[in-house]
């Protein structure tokens, strides 16, 4: 059991921001340290873990506390004179229980201690009303039989203060009625919750797991079959369905008993009268009025500060850690340092893929996969009950946020992925620093939630771009800002694999929270219920680009294969012949074996491979340099399809260019022999390319005018014939002045290539 964690509470600083820690500590003291962090992986076959200290002034001894995690999410409304009900009084929703069997759970309630009133789940699952006048004795009105899980259910609590008479009402049908006295109020700081009730304490508990609709407050008992009078005589009359992109709950009553989500629960979910034909909440909102509340929700840990840093002046941009130290334990946490707004320290930036960090941080465990090792990292995750989008909730639905105010227990530089036994995220990308600085390239670092909200402006000051390992999870804005930056004659250098893959949205009102959504359940992995792929965030559809317009295959040439547990090199393929490439192979024998080693199972093509495809907008001028192929796919094979790394090369019509190499464990081979191969060797060439490229202002763009993307030549790509639609016209300009041909090559990049003219 780790002793010693903690988190910041932001990813991404400037010089002369703060950042603050947070740390829990079971030690009386532990001592903290500001590290830039080098190399992470402590393999022996690698430069081994690099780490250098800095006089900051925080550096010291802190005194240690324990901070609790708390999850479960729920709405909370504050107490207010309308919610203090000293009569008559009926609350009424549509519920869907989930794990009804899992002991006492809040539905809409405001409770404390044994004062107050609510409707509950009980211990057994029964659908129970509350009342409690605070003397210890507390009226337990209960339906008499559990609720059967992952069905819509009508409840109704009332207390007819005339008759002294508490009524239990399920789906219309009276099912328990009984005298009993008037509850007391709770007292005046007391909030109204849906999915928990408050403690004592004054901290929520009892947190529901499933979705809540439609909650009602009235100052009177409705009568059975008295229909719904709306708004207007409602004490509360909260609308889930208006606001899904916010943590606001709308009451629509004279009232404004507004409310807001805590934890975030899930929105634009299905309501009890979903009808299946339509399938975004933005086409049938009123379909949508719903939150699906977990108990194991997390977005915002909670805990106080223990200590600040002012990042200094002129500090080089890169990844630190606030290294902690107690008798018995140790931890990093991570942060990046951004270069000034303007003044960019290089003509190179790494933009790393802090979202994919968020989206795998503190995945635990899930079958069918096998671990190899498991850590104390993950232990502690478990424990603790974090989860990350690639786990279940505890009630068996998918997770669909992810947050950085909490431990991130794998974003730690030593940390080994439980799945392969190899570094990953900022491990493996701690790779490319380290080479970057080895080669004394200098550069900056940039992270996706900058580029998310200063679009290609973050870029425009670089003459290239190089991508972490694995830069799975993207946002149209990211994908937009990168589009734009090759436009303008930028160039990308995609050094991973299963890059730009999911969709991703970020929170509008909480920066520090991403979402997905998943079509169906694939590769062990869970999938959205019906009605509910489209995310809450913004609105759009989930699940991978590969399903859009924005395919990543189009933006950088290749898109995602399979998973491969294992390492294999490339060979070089035709298309590394061609004098457009001449410089990548510099250095680099023609036949020579690429990548036959590595950190990540020993090949540079490693763990999640990318490969070309015309189909699915691979440009047609693209050429296929190499490839590494003989891979036994993880999971079930599918027919016919045998998974590739490929590396492609190609330019865009304002000089810029896209080299991808398709395999997140490229950058992982780039410190094999001290340095010195050729993985290093090309990469190294690409990134001080200055290659000619296509002529602004003679270069035509082109469009394909049919859906079919166009094919190109099998000797430039040596792909198989499933990834070779047949070929369209290509159109052709002749320019007098340069004594050159433009040819225009259908593809959805708009490229037209340069052809002297033999006169």
């Amino acid at each position: 059991m780790r002793t010693l964690v903690g988190y910041a509470d932001r990813l991404s600083v400037l010089a002369g921001e703060e950042i603050g820690f947070k740390v829990s500590c079971r030690s009386p003291t532990y001592h903290a340290d500001i590290v830039r962090l080098v190399h992470g992986d402590e393999s022996p076959e690698g430069p081994g873990f690099k780490e250098e200290l800095l006089e900051t002034t925080v550096s010291g001894e802190y005194e240690g506390r324990v901070q609790p995690i708390r999850p479960g999410s729920y709405v909370i409304v504050a107490s207010a004179p309308p919610l203090r009900l000293t009569g008559s009084f009926e609350v009424r929703a549509h519920i869907f229980p989930t794990t009804p069997a899992k002991g006492v759970q809040g539905l809409v309630t405001r409770w404390s201690g044994s004062r107050g009133w609510g409707l509950f789940l009980g211990a057994e699952g029964n659908l129970e009303l509350w009342l409690g006048r605070g003397d210890g004795r507390v009226v337990r009105i209960s339906s008499g039989a559990p609720l059967d899980s992952h069905c819509w259910y009508f409840v109704t609590g009332s207390y007819n203060v005339e008759t002294r008479v508490a009524t239990l009402s399920q789906d219309g049908q009276v099912v328990s009625r009984l005298a009993a006295p008037l509850s007391t109020d709770p007292g005046a700081d007391v909030p109204l919750l849906m999915g928990a009730h408050w403690t004592k304490a004054g901290n929520p508990e009892g947190y529901f797991n499933g979705k809540i609709g439609s909650p009602r407050l009235y100052g009177h008992a409705v009568q059975p079959g008295e229909n719904d009078a709306g708004p207007n005589v409602a004490v509360a009359y909260w609308d889930l369905a208006a606001d899904i992109q916010t943590t606001r709950v709308r009451d629509t009553s004279r009232n404004e008993l507004h409310g807001r989500t805590v934890n975030m629960p899930a929105r634009g979910v299905t309501g009890h009268n979903w009808s299946g034909d339509l399938w975004s909440w933005r086409d049938a909102p009123e379909q949508y009025g719903a939150i699906h509340f977990h108990d194991d929700d997390l977005e915002d840990a909670g805990w106080e500060t223990d200590f600040t840093l002012t990042v200094p002046p002129g500090l080089t941009s890169g990844v630190y850690a606030a290294r902690l130290r107690s008798d018995d334990a140790d931890d990093h946490i991570p942060f990046i340092v951004r270069p000034v707004k303007g003044k960019p320290a290089a003509d190179v930036a790494v933009l790393l893929p802090t979202y994919t960090y968020l989206a795998y941080a503190n995945e635990t465990i899930f079958e069918p996969h096998v671990p190899l090792l498991e850590q104390d990292e993950d232990r502690w995750a478990a424990e603790n009950r974090l989860t990350s989008l690639y786990n279940w909730h505890s009630d068996g639905s998918g997770v669909f946020y992810g947050s950085r105010l909490k431990p991130m227990m794998n974003l730690r530089p030593r940390y080994r992925y439980w799945l392969t036994g190899h570094p990953h995220g900022l491990g493996a990308d701690l790779c490319l620093l380290d080479w970057l600085e080895t080669k004394g390239h200098r550069h900056d670092a940039l992270t996706d939630e900058d580029l998310h909200h200063e679009g290609v402006d973050l870029l425009g000051s670089y003459r290239v771009v190089l991508t972490g390992a694995h830069p799975e999870y993207t946002t149209a804005p990211m994908i937009r800002a990168l589009k734009a930056f090759l436009e303008a004659g930028g160039r990308l250098m995609y050094l991973g694999g299963n890059g730009f893959w999911m969709v991703t949205g970020v929170h509008g009102e909480q920066p520090h929270v991403i979402e997905i959504r998943r079509r169906s359940p694939t590769s062990g992995l869970w999938g959205s219920e019906p009605g509910e792929v489209f995310l809450s965030t913004t609105g759009e559809l989930g699940d991978t680009w590969q399903q859009r317009r924005e395919r990543p295959r189009q933006l950088v040439g290749v898109g995602f294969e399979r998973m491969v547990l294992e390492g294999q090199p490339y060979r070089r393929d035709p298309g590394s012949f061609d004098p457009r490439a001449a410089f990548v192979f510099e250095g680099v024998e023609s036949d020579e074996v690429i990548g036959n080693f590595g950190l990540l199972f020993g090949g540079a093509a490693s763990y999640e491979v990318d490969g070309i495809d015309v189909r699915y907008g691979t440009p047609s001028h693209a050429l296929l340099l190499a490839h590494a192929s003989d891979f036994t796919p993880v999971g079930t094979p599918e027919l016919d399809h045998h998974p590739r790394a490929d590396m492609v090369f190609f330019e865009t019509p304002s000089g810029g260019a896209v080299f991808a190499t398709g395999s997140i464990g490229w950058c992982a081979a780039l410190s094999h022999n001290r340095y010195d191969n050729n993985v290093s060797r090309i990469t190294e060439n690409v990134l001080l390319s200055d290659f000619p490229g296509p002529t602004v202002g003679l270069v035509e763009a082109h469009r394909a005018s049919t859906s079919n993307t166009a094919g190109r030549q099998k000797r430039c790509l040596g792909a198989q014939n499933r990834r070779q639609p047949s070929a369209t016209a290509a159109s052709f300009r002749v320019n007098a002045s340069r004594n050159e041909l433009c040819v225009g090559l259908p593809s959805s990049q708009m490229f037209l290539s340069l052809v002297p003219v033999i006169e």
